[in-house]
């Protein structure tokens, strides 16, 4: 696939998706939605520095905006859980 697939997973599907991820329980203040353990979980060979990164662009940005303009790996490392929402409705 392209490096879009998951804009183009996005547009294909006509979901209202901030209210479709905040009724699946995905907030973006949500405490574990930024928490330090879900990073971990997701990169345990990040230092906290990129930790706190990651967690000020999650916390200043929109999911919605950076669709439109990361490639797929940069998207995925900021909106793991989106992306995964993403493509359980692709299946």
């Amino acid at each position: 696939m392209s490096d879009d697939k998951y804009l183009q997973f996005y547009l294909k599907h006509n979901f209202d998706w901030p209210s479709k991820v905040k009724s699946m329980g995905v907030f973006k203040y949500d405490p574990i939605y930024q928490s330090v353990l879900l990073y971990s979980i997701f990169y345990p060979d990040k230092t906290h520095e990129e930790y706190m990164d990651w967690r000020h662009h999650r916390m200043s940005s929109s999911w919605e905006d950076d669709i439109f303009s990361m490639t797929d790996a940069e998207f995925k490392y900021h909106w793991p859980l989106i992306v995964g929402l993403l493509t359980w409705v692709e299946e």
